[in-house]
């Protein structure tokens, strides 16, 4: 599931390079994908993974309206985490 996870992130890290968007939103964006990073190569508990799940939700909100690309794909990396974990 690890490997699933890592071409889900792999998508959102393409999708934030091709986009435009603001300092505060990319900064967001790529403290998100440091804490999924990090989950994943420490093997995360539950604890940790429903904080990362309620981040990537709250990221998943700021970047629907104008975004919606890049949501949809943090949609599929949260889905991605929520089925399996690390």
């Amino acid at each position: 599931m690890a490997v699933d996870i890592r071409e889900h992130l792999a998508k959102l890290r393409d999708a934030i390079r091709k986009v435009e968007m603001d300092a505060e939103m990319r900064a967001s964006a790529q403290r998100f994908d440091t804490d999924i990073s990090d989950f994943l190569d420490a093997g995360g508990d539950d604890a940790e993974k429903s904080s990362l799940l309620k981040r990537a939700r709250e990221l998943e909100a700021k970047l629907s309206n104008k975004y919606p690309t890049i949501a949809r794909v943090a949609s599929e990396l949260l889905e991605a985490i929520a089925k399996g974990g690390s």
